[in-house]
């Protein structure tokens, strides 16, 4: 009996690492899936999502994935079916909803999408799938487009998104309607115009597209989702002499941690366009943090200054990179200086520049440049900016005390006991100023010194 218990153990401790072998598989499966879709084989991707559809974790999405390739082939009743899979798993599926209402439009089951539509509304009013679908069922789809706009407040990432879903189920035509309801000019809406259209065999309005793109301002363009990737490639495929796509397409797989890949596409964005400043900054970090070349850095960085002398950003980064290097404190002091303004613009750097005051021993140029700016607390900033406070007065008293100015000392001292308003924090728990009590002590004993005794006429 002893040896039939341990073989039954055994068994299940077989079964039971074969579950989680599968599990692993299913999820894998699925993830395979997801990155052939992306490449545009489809077939490939299809096999794997099925595959992925063992395990009761994957079949949510599985499903809604097979159901939007089924979509995308027109198969209208098979992706029907499929979405309905999904449902089963979770009913609050929001995609899988939102393919569901419009794969009864296709079909024609206008009412029934209508009834659907408002069901999953009620479960989610930020359903901006759902809502296009309201707009294209209405007869008069004027109030239902005012509420999807003004819910979607004109932010674009919710256009893209929208735009997003309706494209993994091949509806090019509604995702391009979808991204022209934005009126935003960002890049990544013309890039992704210029994508669908493609898509649809308009080969000159894909290309009038990626050149709108690139003329667009890319301050505020941060493009993050892995489906930015093929459309990014796409767009340097079609418009080689387009500088932006490749500095986009960099940004996006430096923050995947491909950094020399975005090394590369940066190199290859600055011999497209060398007067892009963002551009040779991106490449002086990776340059220095990634390969350690500190000289590349400093000449990309130096030229990314020039490029824009009001960025108070490169202008710090600068003046990190050549503290880094070894440049003299008044160097770096000079050239602070000569950028007063533009030090004034960032807390972090103008707190570099009461620091480098006070390395230079101009205690109360740190101290008047201090008072003159009001800081705004910052995390990891803590006691940096009341230290150089303390430290200008302390030393300033210092300096009166070897010339025997004790009441001067004294009031430098306990003026540094005190934290203005313009320090933008107060008094760190646990700090002492052992220092400058004893300092204080010696001031005042000074004071006692040179006062004549009580009752004294002279």
């Amino acid at each position: 009996m002893a040896r039939a218990r341990g073989a039954s153990a055994e068994g299940s401790l077989s079964t039971s690492a074969n579950l989680v072998s599968s599990v692993v598989m299913s999820k894998e499966s699925h993830n395979l899936g997801l990155a052939l879709l992306w490449q545009g084989r489809e077939k490939e991707a299809y096999d794997a999502f099925y595959k992925a559809t063992w395990s009761s974790e994957q079949q949510e999405m599985s499903y809604y994935y097979l159901a939007a390739l089924k979509a995308r082939e027109q198969s209208w009743d098979e992706a029907l079916e499929l979405a309905e899979k999904s449902l089963v798993k979770n009913g609050h599926n929001v995609k899988a909803r939102g393919l569901k209402a419009a794969l009864l439009r296709c079909m024609g089951r206008r009412k029934e999408a209508g009834r659907w539509i408002c069901e999953n509304l009620a479960l989610d009013p930020f359903d901006y799938v759902s809502r296009y679908e309201q707009v294209l069922l209405e007869e008069d789809p004027g109030e239902a487009l005012k509420t999807m706009q003004r819910l979607m407040r004109g932010f674009a990432e919710h256009y893209l998104q929208t735009a997003r879903d309706y494209a993994e189920f091949g509806m090019y035509d509604q995702a391009l309607a979808v991204l022209k309801l934005c009126g935003e000019e960002y890049p990544m809406l013309a890039y992704y115009r210029g994508f669908y259209l493609g898509k649809l065999g308009d080969a000159a309005g894909r290309d009038a597209a990626y050149r709108q793109a690139e003329a667009w301002a890319p301050g505020c363009c941060f493009p993050n989702k892995l489906e930015d990737i093929a459309v990014l490639q796409d767009a340097g495929k079609r418009n080689p002499q387009g500088a932006k796509a490749f500095y986009y397409l960099g940004c996006l797989y430096y923050d995947k941690l491909q950094f020399d890949r975005a090394q590369t596409l940066w190199e290859k964005s600055i011999a497209l366009d060398g007067t892009f400043p963002t551009a040779r900054r991106n490449l002086a970090l990776a340059r220095y943090n990634k390969r350690g070349d500190a000289q590349g850095a400093r000449e990309q960085l130096e030229q990314a200054f020039a490029l824009d002398e009001t960025d108070a950003r490169v202008f710090l980064e600068l003046d990190q990179l050549y503290k880094r290097l070894g440049m003299s404190v008044e160097e770096r002091l000079a050239r602070y200086e000569a950028h007063q303004e533009l030090a004034r613009e960032r807390d972090d750097a103008m707190l570099e520049f009461v620091t480098l005051y006070n390395l230079a021993g101009r205690h109360q140029e740190a101290l008047d440049a201090i008072l003159s700016h009001n800081f705004r607390p910052w995390e990891g900033a803590e006691g940096r900016v009341s230290g150089q406070y303390k430290l200008a007065l302390r030393s300033l008293a210092g300096e009166s005390l070897r010339r025997g100015r004790m009441e001067e000392a004294r009031d430098r001292l306990s003026q540094a006991l005190t934290y203005p308003l313009c320090l933008g924090e107060g008094r760190l728990e646990g700090t002492k100023d052992n220092d400058i009590h004893y300092a204080l002590g010696v001031a005042y004993q000074g004071l006692a010194m040179t006062r004549p005794p009580a009752g004294s006429t002279g």
